[in-house]
């Protein structure tokens, strides 16, 4: 004779079967992150302190005066590297370092926002240190680019902030408001005018 198994029975034991090879799954994924990180580590040759020593040598600057936001080792494009991020009083400073051969893959460098600037007829800011090139196209005018592409009223347009930057190699105008509770940011190129990057959302 044989037994009978309930159907409740048998979804528990269904459920039971899903959850265990789930947890197996994720002790497996688990597992070959760890041997990845291992391996990442056995190829650097470069220590970290070394690392951080080469970005600073760089930038001309020392321990003392920057504070290390970011240091992490990872692949990119089939190297290596020391990833890092740190800030002098006035700079913020991105640095990618081979991590076998202390080569410097890549780097940036920009202006900190968080730094206060020369107020604006607007209430808000325009600075940067570069924002005095004759060749750029000027706050005011990309100021009403970002206007005409969001179709605000700028009487209405409040915590305004201007400001030129470096972006990849590139310097853009940075416009930041608000307009009827909403945020808008936007990107444009000091040169040329062209809108690079924007987003808005609500406040």
């Amino acid at each position: 004779m044989r037994d009978h198994i309930s159907p409740k029975t048998a979804r528990g034991k269904a459920i039971f079967s899903a959850l265990l090879l789930g947890f197996l799954t994720c002790l497996l994924f688990q597992g070959a992150a760890l041997a990845a990180d291992s391996r990442l580590g056995e190829s650097a040759q470069i220590k970290e302190a070394q690392a951080r020593s080469i970005a600073l040598g760089n930038a001309g600057l020392t321990e003392a005066d920057v504070n290390f936001t970011k240091l992490i080792l990872h692949r990119r494009d089939g190297q290596v590297v020391y990833d890092m991020e740190f800030l002098s009083k006035t700079s913020v400073y991105h640095y990618e370092i081979n991590a076998a051969t202390g080569g410097i893959v890549a780097h940036f460098t920009k202006e900190r926002r968080d730094i206060r600037q020369q107020p604006s007829s607007m209430g808000g800011a325009v600075g940067g240190k570069y924002a005095d090139n004759p060749d750029y196209i000027g706050a005011e005018r990309a100021k009403a680019l970002a206007f005409a592409h969001a179709g605000v009223n700028d009487s209405a347009v409040r915590r305004l902030k201007v400001e030129v930057d470096e972006e990849h190699g590139r310097m853009v105008y940075e416009v930041d408001f608000d307009h009827n509770g909403m945020e808008y940011e936007y990107e444009i190129d000091a040169l040329t005018g062209e809108i690079l990057w924007w987003e808005s959302e609500w406040d």
